[in-house]
């Protein structure tokens, strides 16, 4: 029988906040991300959003794989109400790829797809950013970039970032959050998130 991803929760995510929710693995993490960008609705209960909020950060569903990059990238902007070659020309910039996403997607390793996914999300200016589980790309030099446009974004935004990983938790976020049985439960700091869910976990392998 499934279960609720939420459930009986009242909660106000603040202008600005950076709000981190750790859980694990199929808890409902993805789930709770597209209801958070309205890309599904809840079964019951009202969940109210103000300003321009994100789709998932490197959501790469929209890449068609049998269009050129380039391609894939006009159609979202003009989607979005983006101009296309602005979009494009930030998207090359950010990720450092240096044939401009000429090629067909289906031809581009897993690696840039993602990072053409993460570039195409941080083109965009919104009041929220919603993170599951990818907030960056690459390595090196290229996640440098990837972090600093991500701050720079975040310097006029909020970001509810749902994770597993409690180091990038830690990093990124100012207000903590465990999400298990249901209920989101805050906590002072990302270490004590997981203590939570440690916890448990414990009880739920003696049950």
């Amino acid at each position: 029988m499934p279960h609720p991803v939420l459930g009986q929760v009242s909660v106000i995510f603040r202008t600005g906040e950076r709000v981190g929710i750790l859980a694990r693995p199929g808890r409902g993490k993805s789930t709770l991300a597209r209801l958070l960008c309205g890309m599904d609705r809840p079964d019951a209960g009202v969940l109210r959003r103000q300003g321009r909020v994100s789709w998932p950060i490197g959501s790469s569903g929209f890449l068609h794989p049998d269009l050129t990059g380039t391609m894939n990238i006009a159609i979202a902007a003009r989607a979005v109400g983006a101009d296309p070659a602005e979009t494009l020309a930030f998207c090359t910039r950010l990720t450092g790829q240096p044939d401009g996403f000429a090629r067909r997607m289906g031809g581009y390793a897993p690696s840039v797809r993602a990072a053409l996914a993460c570039g195409f999300s941080l083109s965009q200016r919104c009041d929220w950013y919603i993170a599951d589980e990818t907030i960056g790309f690459g390595e090196g030099p290229q996640r440098a970039r990837s972090d600093a446009m991500l701050e720079r974004r975040l310097a006029e935004a909020g970001l509810v970032f749902i994770t597993r990983n409690v180091t990038q938790m830690g990093k990124w976020c100012d207000r903590h959050f465990a999400l298990h049985g249901g209920r989101l439960i805050e906590v002072e700091d990302a270490a004590m998130a997981a203590a939570v869910l440690e916890t448990a976990r414990m009880v739920e392998d003696t049950a």
